[in-house]
């Protein structure tokens, strides 16, 4: 039996066990002299830097070479129009489905892009992470929320209205901001 993937002192990250486990599996494979490119992205706040440096201090015996950019250095390249019409189609015609992407991605798929590819449909996985995020909030800011999906116009005043009706005060709202 060969020695333990990896010696730490640290304890592994709350809610991470599988992102480690994966990243500690990259760094067996590269012991036994497999090759292969660690890419970490992600909102800021979701635990990138914590991932690395429990890569890092797994790294016994191995280079480890860090790099790190902001975003105001990143070059927006222009989008193909088949690209673009490629991902209107999967959002099914819902911009704000864009938005949401990151947020719903699986945490393998922010941990590296370590997910297996065709963990179920986009748009699923979207409606999934909306779903997750509203069950998350307060049963009242839930209840608002529906009653401005209910309303067809999206006239802040009728939701505060039908608020009032309900006896919940549209301040209520504010978790669903955040």
């Amino acid at each position: 039996m060969g020695p333990p993937l990896l010696r730490r002192t640290k304890p592994l990250l709350a809610g991470r066990a599988t992102e480690c486990g994966q990243l500690d599996q990259l760094l067996a494979e590269a012991r036994r002299g497999h090759s292969a490119v660690l890419v970490l992205r992600g909102e800021p706040g979701i635990g990138k830097s914590a991932l690395l440096e429990h890569v890092a201090d797994g790294a016994e015996g191995c280079r480890v070479l860090r790099a790190t950019g902001a975003e105001s250095e990143m070059v927006a390249a222009p989008l193909d129009a088949s690209v673009r019409d490629r991902i209107v189609a999967e959002m099914h015609g819902n911009p704000l489905a864009l938005l949401e992407l990151p947020r719903g991605s699986l945490r393998g798929t922010l941990a590296g892009g370590f997910g297996l590819p065709g963990d179920g449909s986009l748009p699923g996985r979207i409606e999934a992470s909306f779903q997750g995020r509203v069950q998350r909030l307060p049963p009242r800011t839930q209840q608002l929320l529906l009653l401005a999906a209910a309303d067809p116009t999206g006239d802040p005043a009728l939701l505060a209205r039908a608020a009032a009706e309900l006896e919940i005060p549209i301040e209520d709202l504010g978790p669903a901001e955040a």
